[in-house]
């Protein structure tokens, strides 16, 4: 049948590039090492026929085992890649490396690469910004929104109408905001998306993406996003009860209160 033809086929092409990894590490272990090492795989693939007899046929040779192997670390990697898919990238390693980046950026390189971890989810991206008046950012936040994410946004409510504040944009793009409404701040800086958590010092501003020392990092920990979940999940709960939600101006509302995307003055820390 066709798939027994490509199972076949697959199988001859593992065995070919095993056979030539098996040659090229011939020839870049020293001989004393390489006799060493298959001595001491002697010695393992004899206790390994004498527990599993039936499974003698992968190691007829180191080139039968090997191409084993490869069909294995395919099998996984396949696996992998079709149920990332599937979940549309919430599934990540946890020992996926962090990224860091810092401010001051002139070269608006940091914020792109910001923009980049917001489009490629597809089915959260929950936001609390002490300060949001980045029109970048949010612009690639309402296009989340427009395309079906789960958005949803809580922003301290002292400076969510600074000169330049984002919030309002958000809310009549029908994107559901939160204020906190409470003496105290709500002083996070952290997004959470499907595979990802965006958290540090850093304020969605122009101010802090061009002119302050910022940092913000980029975490695929599962430990850290459960946890970043949990707390704005707490925080959304809260302040539907206590908090205020900011409803949809009038056409041509916003733009008139509105400017060009401006920091708030410097008491409002940034």
């Amino acid at each position: 049948s066709a798939s027994e033809r490509l199972a076949a086929g697959g199988a001859d092409a593992a065995r070919s590039l095993a056979a030539q990894a098996l040659k090229l590490v011939a020839k870049l272990i020293p001989k004393e090492w390489r006799l060493s090492a298959e001595k001491i795989l002697e010695q393992e693939r004899a206790h390994f026929l004498g527990t599993f007899p039936e499974h003698s046929a992968l190691l007829d040779s180191p080139v039968a085992l090997l191409s084993a192997a490869c069909w294995v670390v395919l099998a996984v990697y396949a696996a992998y890649r079709g149920l990332r898919g599937f979940l549309g990238g919430a599934v990540s390693f946890r020992w996926s490396r962090p990224e860091v980046l810092f401010f001051p950026d002139r070269t608006g390189r940091n914020v792109a690469r910001i923009c980049e971890e917001l489009a490629k989810t597809r089915h959260t991206l929950w936001l609390a910004m002490f300060v949001l008046t980045e029109d970048v950012l949010a612009k690639e936040v309402i296009r989340a929104h427009a395309r079906g994410v789960d958005v949803r946004v809580i922003v301290d409510d002292e400076h969510s109408e600074d000169m330049g504040s984002d919030v309002q944009r958000l809310a009549d793009a029908g994107v559901p905001v939160l204020l906190d409404d409470s003496p105290t701040r709500m002083h996070h800086k952290f997004a959470v998306l499907d595979g990802a958590v965006l958290t540090g010092s850093f304020n969605w501003t122009h101010q802090a993406s061009v002119s302050n020392h910022e940092n913000l990092c980029i975490l695929k920990d599962a430990a850290v996003m459960k946890a970043f979940s949990s707390e704005f999940q707490r925080l959304w709960r809260t302040f539907r009860k206590r908090g205020r939600k900011v409803s949809r101006t009038t056409e041509g509302g916003a733009a008139k209160r509105r400017q060009r995307a401006q920091t708030p003055p410097s008491r409002g820390g940034g």
